[in-house]
């Protein structure tokens, strides 16, 4: 219902909006009156003023004015308004929709389980009538799966590139290149082999941590690839009595550079360690990408 007040009205009857809100409040709901006790008997005592009368609901006083009741149709107009929106209902595109969530079990893969519900989902559709759609596309987690992968293989082709163009351009040497691209592939494989083992699954997170970490994969690569080219070519600069072997050259070279590597690589990992001490849900999200 709505209530449209007369400004023009209520200042005659000198009526302010406090006095109408007040008596709106109160004039739509049931009162109790109490117990009435006769002859043996037990009464329950209701005040019914609750009503779906557009007439009843204007005959609610407001005040008296010498004697006489001064109701609510005399400062307002009150009228059946618009339909209420509903609340609590799902739409999807401006358009009333049934929402449905499907929860997969904790050992199921998500892309796996979303391409089934797909087909599925797809034959369904041939026995709905034509005007019941079925989309699919409202949230799927498979999505930030695949956006996580899609963004590691983004960084493994950014890091590759990179390499090339460092150790290709400035060293000329395709060894070098072949060497440290090598070293990206292994150590995701090893990654994902560790993560297996201590019992955690590929996911978004930890395929974010795997991309964060190529960066550090290809500046450690090319600081000891390029040191061990170095050496090398400082060695067979030397006369042949003074030339060590290549395997010397390169495990002094890698050697070389070892503690600052390790200590650049140490420094990235402190950064992640406050991931370590988060708890509830912050912990069981973040902890995956810290490890990996």
């Amino acid at each position: 219902y709505q209530i449209l007040l007369n400004p023009a009205k209520m200042k005659y009857y000198n009526v302010s909006l406090d006095e109408v809100l007040s008596i709106v409040r109160d004039m739509n709901r049931n009162v109790s009156g109490g117990i009435l006790y006769e002859y043996g008997n037990e009464y329950i005592i209701r005040g019914i003023l609750s009503t779906n009368k557009v007439a009843e609901l204007g005959k609610a006083v407001v005040k008296t004015m010498n004697d006489v009741p001064l109701l609510i149709e005399n400062v307002a107009d009150i009228q059946i308004g618009n339909k209420a929106p509903k609340l609590g209902t799902a739409s999807n595109r401006g358009k009333a929709a049934v929402l449905m969530t499907i929860n997969k079990q904790p050992a199921v893969s998500t892309l796996d389980l979303t391409e089934k519900l797909d087909q599925s989902f797809a034959e369904l559709q041939k026995s709905l009538p034509p005007d019941v759609q079925i989309s699919t596309d409202v949230f799927r987690q498979a999505r930030f799966i695949e956006s996580s992968i899609g963004n590691v293989q983004k960084s493994l082709y950014e890091g590759g590139i990179f390499v090339v163009i460092v150790l290709f351009v400035f060293l000329m040497n395709v060894r070098t290149t072949v060497i440290s691209l090598v070293t990206i592939p292994l150590s995701l494989l090893m990654s994902i082999l560790t993560l297996h083992l201590m019992g955690l699954t590929i996911n978004t997170m930890s395929l974010g941590g795997m991309a964060i970490a190529i960066g550090s994969l290809v500046d450690d690569a090319i600081v000891d690839v390029e040191n061990v080219f170095k050496r090398l070519r400082e060695n067979r600069q030397k006369s042949r009595e003074e030339q060590n072997s290549v395997i010397g050259v390169v495990f002094e070279a890698s050697k070389e550079v070892r503690m600052p590597i390790l200590n650049s690589t140490l420094i990235i990992i402190a950064s992640f360690i406050p991931l370590f001490f988060l708890s509830d849900m912050e912990g069981r999200m973040l902890v995956p990408l810290g490890i990996a």
